[in-house]
């Protein structure tokens, strides 16, 4: 999956897109990371079927906010004059 980083035109403006790709994945591979370190902190029960509903809660609260921030970062870019 691909996402939308502009339609930048020219020779200079494709390595900056795939620079801008490059960080955006570095990026998105840590979130990946913390997401689980984080859904794990919220985890209060003990064990049992309760802590791992707490966690999968978590986990889909935080995937939540990423995908609303990404597409926050996407309609900004997208809306610059190009």
């Amino acid at each position: 999956m691909q996402i939308g980083i502009g339609a930048e035109t020219g020779t200079r403006a494709k390595p900056a897109r795939a620079k801008a790709q490059r960080e955006l994945f570095r990026e998105q591979q840590q979130w990946l990371r913390d997401r689980a370190t984080e859904a794990a902190a919220q985890v209060q029960s003990k064990g049992g079927s309760l802590a791992a509903l707490e966690y999968s809660g978590a986990f889909s609260d935080f995937t939540k906010k990423r995908i609303a921030e990404l597409r926050r970062r996407m309609s900004h870019h997208n809306s610059k004059p190009q």
